[in-house]
């Protein structure tokens, strides 16, 4: 496959909600066509859709809202909008996906990070190959990205059409390590049974065994031994399975790893950082892991500067110290003026279009996560801040939701997420001679949030706190709150989505969440027990292992935080994290 780049459209998604990220392209450039049918996809108007293609409009016409290779069809904004219904009516008339159609057939790795079982199935029977690789030139797959989530029914399908369980992405992780680190049994069999080899390692010589270890999963650890496991393989730097699991304190790993005929001597468990060593070495390598982020990304992205806002407004809050360099940084990132985004907002309905497929999707998250978190930084509102505000209530939804665009599990991957960030907006930024509209804007907001359901913990964070900025009755934040607290596992972590591993990421911002709803009091022993989690699984240089789940976008590069491919979100994961400490501090 030929080296694939990244589109600049997706980089002006991924910082749309900044003041400064990587100037943004015009927003109503002259020339610029949307074809019909993507513009009844966007808006979600079915009759029109059906209209259009009655007519004979082309379900495969390209818009020009990015670049050459990203140009995109109706269908695939349908599948950007998780509209399955439009992407059925829009696919009957499309026989086959090209094969020189590259960005097409990226869309199965795309919908393996949603889990769109129907918009996978329908890819694959237009000829998409099925182990076509993701769009970042990381090489990795659709069955790489559903295993790192435990999408076993996803699984199945793309097993049963033939794809490889072997194969590895640059860094050489597979489907099989993946399954291990998000702590699915059920995914871990069936890739096991599919062939997957239980020794392969990565470019850091960790095999699936060492993960399994590392996560303290013995269960796991046997399914992989009894498929030939070789408990004694080392990392690069002579560690094994038993050693990773034995400074960890997993006793059961240790004693089925004995079971196995493993001799080697195993070191004593390390102790635990107290809270305040552990909040000083995560605040020192946050904001040096910010400085060498903004120096060489190409834009700002959803994970390192909205969360490094945040850490800053806990730390004051908390009287904990940051670098001022690192502080004096970020606020001048913060809040410069942007004209051409006051420009936007006063702008033609058809130009909010174009600014939202011009930026690879939907912008309703981006827009709100980062200006949301200058809240949290006690930043005024300005003529810029006013701007967004506007601009966020353009693109609220029928139903009273703001959606995410393309997912990048877990942080953009919740329209609970969109929506509430974008209530906390409007509150703090809505120009004052537009008052009565935007009360309307989030009484609408407040009843999508009552009224849906969420799936994951960013869902049923989010929905906690969407429904505490709105003023919703005391006993429906309540019983928010409990979902969350019920699901605290044994080890005292949370987990990112229901069933599998604790980690870092989800334990931290359950626990902020909570404490921000005022349902977590310091001395509530499930804070105690998220605590001692956290620091039980902090690492000796300060950072938290957390595993990359999203569809890749970003090019990869070194930014000198901790962790490898799994860096960006591990960044993010440190974030929450500390934030969750420093809460619990006294």
């Amino acid at each position: 496959m030929k080296n694939l780049r990244i589109f600049p459209g997706i980089f002006a998604l991924l910082c749309v909600g900044s003041s400064i990220a990587v100037p943004l392209q015009n927003p109503a450039p002259p020339a610029s066509r949307i074809p019909p049918l993507t513009e009844a996809v966007w808006k979600g108007d079915l009759p029109a859709l059906k209209t259009l293609l009655l007519a004979g409009a082309d379900p495969d016409e390209r818009d020009d809202q990015d670049a050459d290779e990203g140009r995109r069809a109706p269908w695939m904004w349908a599948i950007a909008a998780r509209d399955n219904e439009a992407l059925a009516l829009l696919f009957r008339r499309i026989q086959r996906i090209k094969d020189d159609d590259l960005f097409g057939q990226q869309r199965l790795p795309f919908v393996a990070a949603e889990n769109n079982i129907f918009a996978a199935k329908e890819l694959l029977k237009r000829g998409v190959p099925v182990d076509v690789r993701t769009a970042d030139g990381s090489s990795g797959t659709a069955l790489m990205i559903a295993a790192a989530s435990g999408y076993t029914d996803f699984m199945k399908l793309l097993l049963d059409r033939g794809a490889n369980v072997k194969l590895q992405d640059k860094h050489k992780d597979n489907a099989l390590m993946a399954a291990v680190r998000i702590g699915s049994v059920d995914a871990v069999r069936l890739l096991i049974s599919h062939g997957a080899d239980p020794n392969q390692r990565d470019e850091a010589g960790r095999t699936a065994l060492i993960w399994a270890a590392r996560s303290g999963r013995s269960d796991i650890a046997k399914i992989l031994l009894d498929a030939g496991a070789d408990a004694n393989l080392e990392v690069g730097n002579g560690r094994t399975a038993l050693t990773t699991a034995a400074e960890r304190g997993y006793d059961a790993v240790v004693q089925l790893l004995r079971a196995k005929g493993v001799r080697e001597a195993a070191p004593s468990p390390r102790p635990a950082p107290t809270l305040q060593l552990a909040v000083e070495k995560s605040l020192f390598l946050l904001g040096r892991g910010w400085t060498a982020w903004v120096e060489r990304a190409q834009c700002q992205s959803c994970h390192h500067e909205p969360m490094i806002r945040r850490v800053i407004a806990v730390a004051k809050q908390r009287g904990f110290s940051i670098d001022a360099a690192v502080i004096n940084a970020v606020m001048r990132r913060a809040t410069p003026e942007n004209p051409q985004r006051r420009a936007l907002a006063a702008g033609t309905d058809q130009e909010i279009l174009r600014f939202s497929l011009r930026t690879g999707g939907d912008p309703s998250f981006g827009n709100a996560w980062f200006q949301s978190s200058l809240i949290e930084l006690g930043v005024s509102p300005d003529a810029t801040r006013e701007a967004n505000a506007i601009l966020q209530t353009r693109m609220q939804l029928s139903d009273g939701r703001w959606r995410f665009g393309p997912p990048r599990v877990p942080i953009e991957s919740s329209d609970f997420t969109s929506t509430a960030s974008a209530v906390r907006l409007l509150q703090t930024y809505g120009p004052p001679d537009r008052v009565d509209d935007i009360k309307v804007r989030i009484a609408r907001a407040k009843q999508w949030l009552i009224r849906n359901t969420p799936t994951t913990t960013d869902d049923k964070v989010f929905k906690l706190l969407g429904l505490y900025w709105t003023g919703t009755d005391k006993s429906l934040i309540a019983a928010a709150a409990n979902v969350l607290k019920r699901e605290q596992n044994v080890d005292g972590g949370w987990s990112q989505l229901r069933g599998m591993n604790s980690d870092a990421y989800a334990t931290g911002l359950v626990l902020v969440a909570l404490r921000q709803a005022g349902h977590l009091p310091p001395n509530d022993l499930g804070n105690k027990r998220g605590v001692d989690y956290l620091l039980r699984t902090q690492e000796p240089d300060g950072s938290w292992l957390v595993h990359k789940r999203a569809n890749p976008i970003n090019p990869y590069f070194e930014s000198g935080f901790p962790h490898g491919k799994f860096q960006f979100i591990s960044f993010a994961g440190t974030c929450w994290a500390t934030m969750a400490l420093m809460y619990a501090a006294p």
